[in-house]
């Protein structure tokens, strides 16, 4: 399963001294990526999902943050976390800004300077590394039963019960084939 920005938010929060902001009802985004921007030209790059952190030092003032903020809304990142205490104060956070993230339920989270984005960048890249892999192990162990492949059932079944699937539960599995229609 897909990580969300809330598992992260809630195994992290106290680690990092996080503060939800604002878009609270959308912290159940799925989260594929971090991105570190200080730019919203920059959005070109962005394929959606991404919890974007940002020290804030190309936004001087309420109008560039907000429209900072507004332009990774449009892009679909899942969130996006403020490391405040140097280019962005807590005050800086206006009313104003806190209801656009409200209105499109995007979390908006606190982080103070004093923490390192390098920390919470590699922390994140290896949970989605880890994630990924799970991910990977759980789909070659259902196709391992899909495929016959009786070599590998005993490592297949290890991984999935690892996984709290349990042998005597019922699964089902669909296969969907597609047509497209080139235009």
């Amino acid at each position: 399963m897909p990580l969300t920005l809330n598992e992260l938010y809630t195994q992290t929060k106290q680690q990092y001294h996080f503060s939800m902001i604002a878009g609270e009802a959308g912290i159940d985004h799925i989260m594929n990526w971090v991105y570190v921007s200080e730019d919203s030209s920059t959005h070109d790059f962005l394929k959606g999902g991404e919890l974007i952190i940002t020290t804030g030092i190309n936004c001087q003032d309420e109008a560039s943050l907000y429209d900072f903020i507004e332009t990774m809304i449009k892009s679909h990142t899942c969130g996006m976390i403020l490391n405040t205490g140097k280019y962005i104060l807590s005050e800086d956070i206006t009313d104003s800004i806190k209801a656009l993230c409200d209105k499109h339920n995007y979390p908006l989270i606190e982080m103070p300077w004093d923490v390192h984005i390098y920390e919470i960048t590699r922390d994140y890249y290896n949970r989605i590394f880890m994630d990924t892999q799970k991910d990977t192990s759980i789909t070659d162990a259902f196709l391992s039963f899909i495929e016959e492949d009786s070599l590998h059932h005993y490592d297949a079944l290890r991984i999935l019960e690892d996984n709290h699937f349990e042998k005597e539960d019922c699964y089902e599995i669909a296969l969907i084939k597609c047509k497209w229609k080139k235009n």
